[in-house]
């Protein structure tokens, strides 16, 4: 199979699994160290990260399950995304191309999606998509096929340069985990970096405050804070409950 009737496969494939984005990123020194944590397939390097997303169209995909049988909660949503970079990966593999699916937190998959061309990492400190804004979820999974690299969208996409200075995200946080360090600039649209101008981002405040605060909606299961996620108008448009 030729490259680029390979991508249109991987493509059409996550397609029909419910992944409305799909990205792939080239692996390079700094991807490799910085983002992938050093993970290899088999002790060598993959060529080409591919990131698949899902849009959270309804608050209950992203609910987590903790039984107490359980070593770790399983999230639906998730479960579902690596579902499908697991049956990619098994299938490229049979193609002749080594492949692995990434497990949850073993990488940095919002920034291997800014470079897999899917969007910018916003002040809220998610990725935002043109289309879907920050409501979606990702996984990814390696594999030694070249891959023709996705179109970055830095220096093309700012998601907050129309934000005031306090933006939506800020003042919904409950917690006060982010802070407004930085302006927003109408002209970020020809910056070179990865994200919005940043805020500052306080990952435990965040952490302890979701787990004080969780929702339960059922046995063992709960939704997590996601009001910086909601603040967010982009992309709302285009969910099917808006």
């Amino acid at each position: 199979m030729q490259h680029n009737d390979l991508e249109d496969w991987i493509r059409k494939k996550a397609a029909n699994y419910g992944c409305k984005l799909v990205g792939f990123a080239e692996i390079n020194d700094i991807v490799q160290k910085e983002f992938l944590k050093g993970i290899e397939i088999d002790g060598s390097p993959a060529k080409t990260a591919i990131i698949l997303g899902m849009v959270l169209e309804d608050p209950i995909q992203d609910a987590w399950t903790q039984s107490p049988l359980w070593s770790r909660g399983k999230n639906y949503i998730d479960e579902a995304l690596a579902h499908v970079a697991t049956v990619l990966a098994l299938e490229l593999a049979k193609q002749g191309f080594p492949s692995r699916p990434l497990s949850y937190g073993g990488a940095y998959l919002k920034h291997l999606a800014v470079y897999a061309g899917l969007g910018i990492i916003g002040r809220n400190n998610l990725l935002i998509t043109p289309k879907y804004g920050p409501h979606i979820r990702l996984r990814g999974l390696l594999t030694y096929a070249s891959l023709t690299p996705s179109k970055l969208l830095i220096g093309k996409f700012a998601p907050c340069a129309k934000c005031p200075p306090i933006p939506p995200c800020i003042q919904a946080c409950p917690a006060g985990a982010l802070t407004a360090t930085s302006q927003p600039k109408e002209n970020h649209s020809n910056s070179k970096e990865p994200h919005s101008p940043r805020s500052n981002y306080k990952k435990e405040t965040c952490h302890n405050y979701s787990l004080a605060h969780l929702k339960e909606i059922g046995p063992f299961t709960y939704l997590w804070c996601r009001a910086c996620e909601e603040a967010c108008p982009i992309g709302k448009e285009n969910l099917i409950k808006g």
